[in-house]
């Protein structure tokens, strides 16, 4: 806005010396983060603890039976050979009642890598898509497996198949979401193992593409040059057939073969073991290797050590495809036990040399297991069943689906040849973790493992449980999807947690006598209550833990460690920066965060020691880069390590309204006038209802999408609703206003009609829509072909002159609203049409501001450009113009200096002036000199501004000026105006 300009000068008798020097500001982001105990004290003495090594290697779709050792248990036979597996289970040992955490894949990957259930993080059935939000940054809430070791002091790796979503498509990127962000040093993988696109190789989350030259180590960075689309079916190569079995024509790298998957991933392992031991002898490592086989497709490579350029010996140096002669599925089962020996071989000769004097297996604890249960009878094999005595497998709700082997080996620690009986499941290895590196568990961390260390250490009665009972889920669309285990009995649960069969395990493995058919007795009818409502206590996100938290001296900082930022500084207009914290966890509670701002820039603020992970900045300026970290500390007074310094600059815009839906409140539906200023609500919409199901009258706030965190969803498919928020702010018929957010396409039922966004007048007395001032052509989302999950953001403006066609009531205020249509009739609810259904979030109404000088006086709560509120005699476009606090007659700011003074001026018949100048302001600083006082002929000239050569501070730089002292008098002033 055009405003008149203002001059003042500033008199000689305002001397004080400023220096013009450059200043360097040194951020030491580290300093202050340890108080009683040093971080680096505690990682030392872990490792001068000893701490061993760990691996754990998990199967795909290995059934409880695929081992010979268990076979030989149920007195089967075993004619596929799994010699490497056998010699874990002699060596150390096995369990009969070891399950997975899920009877799918994807889902058991989650809680592999933090020990708690699906469900727990609001995904119950598993993140499957390559691009699909991660499962861990689905609130961070999880700390991983990986990070508890790192925090340790474990050099930490992750092999194989992933299966946790947080790609991105441009394959020449770094991967946002990929094991490196949840604690793993060095990571080799491939998203969705040999099964889903795309086909490729990720190391330490970037592409990284087969070189033919060097087949069996894909090391070079990938170009979007070496990719392909692959057709669905069988491909031969050198080494063994691939098969690409996608649903469709899919991506993957020219050179890829399914058939060389175990080869590389395993040589990888090897390397890594190696290299470890060769650079890093004094620091434990950490590695979870997760093979895709023997999931489909199941395609043995002819050569389990194939020449160096990637072809067959001849004969087969380690033959594989065709060496059980069964299936295919039993060749891979034989090689995936090749695997299991490539990595316990590297743990007993590290370099390769054939000498074992570097051994390091025996401190080393090995552990396997399988992500779900197995693939049932087909193998080729003659009354051959991977599941042995048992009912059922992979994705179904009876044992074959989720018992699978759990074998682990520590020499000299694990007692040989070793049984236990004991309940567990496969996430209790990171209950493990959390005992090995004397961790305790906080209540919201690995709600559903348990510490089997003593177990495994033989430490612990075998008739003492560790797990009172077990949650057990199978598939989405099963007849019976839920599942709960305690004792010897296990009962289902139908697809609305409705009860189901209830079975004896100790009497009836085969799952063939349902208890509760027929007349059932009163005991178990009993039984199967009491199970039925333990169940309900513990089946959703938030419910209580189903395991006791190991309890550990607490000598550590809460994880993860360093901190980092759950939702990174993001600003909200022009005055203010939020960010939050990962939650802190930490066994001594609660934990506090401290937040710093580094940049300098005026308004920027650090927190103190705060409760909340939340900070707000907001007394910022305009058009300005802001940095901040965060540390946290528990209530021992651990404080971790400082996080990295992020930026973010704040906007031109003022905010008038923010909301992310993380703390909001609504007030429902308001069937008449008043209706509530600040809170989102529904006008009059007395019978709107989800689906037509039943009336609700709630606005509908909740973590229900992909988009982090909570988002609103703005009415639902047979509804017309419309929802709002009505601001305070009265309108500004000059100002331009400015509406944007993000959008998520929640469920696309039968007609793809968006959803209407607009700015709304407000009556100031009742709260009522008087008129809509945007149009209802302003339709958002996905209109052409929408898919659920589909995301994208939206934005409108409301000028000066769109409020003048309207004529708005002065006083009257602004207010948002989100209309949701059923049938594409607006105004016009329809009983049997259906329309899409969207998610809104981080929703921010804002307008524009008078520069960086308007937003100065907002910050201060002052206004009037030649008002001098605190009577120090320098008005408010001054004490911008300075720094000064136009509250504070202490303070103002930096003035002109002169150098030099005296008889060195003399000498030199040069005068320095120089003066503080705020950058970025749209401020004009002018010097004028003039001979004498009385005639009033300043003029901008009589002097030479040098080249600005340092900075008073971050918002301020020094102006040197040279002023000839020559002439018998001069005088100076200095002009300040917009």
């Amino acid at each position: 806005m055009t405003q008149s300009k203002l001059w003042m000068v500033i008199a000689l008798s305002l001397v004080f010396l400023t220096s013009a020097q450059s200043a360097t500001y040194v951020v030491d982001v580290n300093a202050d983060v340890n108080s009683d105990v040093e971080e680096h004290d505690v990682i030392n003495r872990s490792i001068g603890s000893g701490l061993p090594n760990v691996v754990m290697i998990m199967a795909d779709d290995w059934g409880w039976s695929d081992i010979a050792a268990y076979r030989r248990c149920q007195g089967l036979n075993d004619p596929i050979p799994t010699p490497n597996l056998d010699r874990m289970v002699e060596q150390g040992i096995m369990f009969t009642d070891a399950h997975s955490p899920a009877a799918l894949c994807a889902p058991t990957r989650f809680s592999m890598m933090t020990g708690s259930n699906p469900y727990r993080n609001g995904v119950q059935w598993g993140t499957w898509g390559f691009t699909a939000t991660s499962a861990f940054s689905n609130g961070r809430k999880h700390v991983t497996v990986g990070e508890i070791a790192k925090t340790a002091g474990y050099r930490t790796a992750f092999f194989g198949k992933m299966h946790f979503g947080g790609g991105a498509e441009d394959y020449e990127s770094v991967m946002p979401n990929f094991p490196t962000t949840y604690g793993f040093d060095y990571t080799f993988c491939t998203h969705g193992g040999i099964q889903n696109a795309p086909y490729l190789y990720f190391e330490n989350d970037r592409f990284v593409k087969i070189d033919p030259a060097d087949p069996l180590n894909p090391s070079l960075p990938g170009m979007n040059s070496d990719l392909m689309d692959w057709a669905v079916g069988s491909h031969p190569g050198v080494n063994g057939t691939g098969v690409i079995q996608d649903f469709a024509d899919t991506l993957g790298d020219v050179n890829w073969n399914s058939s060389q998957n175990g080869i590389i991933n395993s040589k990888k392992a090897a390397t890594f073991i190696g290299d470890h031991v060769a650079n890093h002898p004094d620091t434990p490592f950490m590695m979870y290797y997760c093979s895709p086989q023997v999931h489909l497709p199941h395609t043995p490579p002819i050569d389990f050590e194939p020449n160096a350029d990637g072809t067959p010996g001849t004969p087969p140096n380690v033959p594989v495809a065709g060496a059980t002669g069964g299936s295919n599925i039993a060749d891979i089962i034989y090689e995936l036990d090749l695997q299991v020996g490539r990595i316990l071989n590297s743990l007993d000769d590290p370099n390769g040399d054939g000498n074992f004097s570097d051994s390091i297996l025996t401190n080393t604890l090995v552990m396997f297991t399988s992500d779900n249960g197995g693939l049932g009878t087909d193998r080729g094999l003659p009354d051959y069943d991977s599941t042995g005595a048992l009912r059922g497998w992979k994705a179904q709700m009876e044992e074959g689906g989720y018992r699978v082997p759990f074998v682990a080996m520590w020499l000299g620690m694990i007692e040989t040849n070793s049984v236990s009986d004991q309940l567990i499941c496969g996430h209790d290895w990171v209950g493990v973790m959390y005992a090995l590196t004397t961790n305790s568990m906080p209540a919201d961390q690995a709600m559903d493992c348990a510490n089997i260390l003593p177990i495994l250490l033989g430490e612990q009665d075998e008739n003492v449980p560790v797990h009172d009972f077990m949650i057990h889920q199978s598939q989405n669309s099963k007849v019976y999807p839920y599942a709960i285990r305690q004792g010897d009995f296990v009962m289902f649960f139908d697809q609305a947690k409705g009860g189901g069969p209830l079975y004896n395990l100790a009497d009836d493995l085969g799952q063939s006598t349902n208890l509760l058919e027929g007349v059932p007795l009163p005991e178990h009818v009993a039984l199967s209550n009491e199970l039925h409502s333990l169940y309900l206590q513990h089946d959703q996100k938030n419910d209580p833990r189903t395991t006791t938290a190991y309890v550990a001296p607490d000598v550590h900082p809460p994880l993860p460690n360093p901190a980092g930022f759950a939702v990174v500084p993001r600003a909200i207009g022009s005055s203010t920066i939020s960010m939050t914290s990962h939650s802190g966890a930490d066994f001594s509670e609660p934990v506090e965060y401290r937040f710093a701002e580094y940049s300098g820039h005026e308004g920027g603020s650090s927190s103190d020691w705060q409760l909340s992970p939340v900070f707000i900045d907001d007394k910022l300026l305009p058009g300005l880069t802001y940095s901040y970290s965060v540390q946290m500390r528990d209530a021992l007074g651990y404080t971790g390590m400082v996080s990295s310094v992020l930026d973010a600059a704040t906007g031109t815009n003022n905010a008038l309204l923010f909301d992310d839906f993380e703390t909001s409140i609504d007030a429902g539906d308001i069937e008449n006038a008043p209706y509530a200023f600040g809170v989102w609500h529904h006008q009059a919409t007395i019978n709107w209802a989800r689906d037509e199901s039943a009336n609700d009258t709630s606005v509908h706030i909740g973590d229900y999408g992909e988009l982090q965190g909570k988002e609103l969803r703005i009415g639902w498919g047979y509804d017309e609703v419309v929802t709002v928020c009505s601001t305070t702010t009265s309108i500004d018929t000059n100002r331009i206003y400015t509406l944007s957010g993000n959008w998520e396409m929640d469920s696309t039922p039968f007609l793809s009609l968006g959803f209407i966004a607009g700015l709304a007048e407000i009556d100031a007395v009742d709260g009522s829509i008087v008129q809509r001032l945007t149009p209802d052509s302003l339709v958002f989302g996905d209109t052409n072909a929408p898919a659920q999950g589909d995301t994208g953001t939206f934005s409108l403006t409301l000028s000066p002159a769109d409020m003048a066609a309207a004529g708005i009531t002065s006083g009257n205020r602004i207010g948002v609203f989100f209309h949701h249509d059923d049938d594409g009739v607006l105004y016009s609810e329809h009983d049997s049409e259906k329309g899409d259904v969207y998610l809104v979030d981080d929703v921010l109404l804002s307008t524009d501001i008078d520069g960086m000088f308007g937003q100065w006086m907002i910050n201060y709560e002052v206004a009037g450009k030649t008002v001098d509120p605190d009577g120090d005699g320098m008005d408010n476009l001054h004490e911008f113009a300075f720094g000064g606090n136009p509250t504070n007659p202490g303070v103002i700011g930096h003035l002109p200096a002169f150098f030099p003074t005296g008889a060195l001026a003399e000498e030199r018949e040069i005068l320095e002036y120089i003066y503080p100048r705020r950058r970025h302001s749209g401020l004009v600083y002018a010097v004028e000199t003039s001979s004498n006082l009385t005639s009033n002929d300043w003029v901008n000239s009589g002097y030479t501004e040098l080249p600005v050569a340092g900075n008073i501070d971050a918002d301020f730089e020094a102006v040197t000026n040279e002023v000839p002292t020559t002439n018998s008098q001069v005088f100076i002033r200095l002009m300040v105006g917009e």
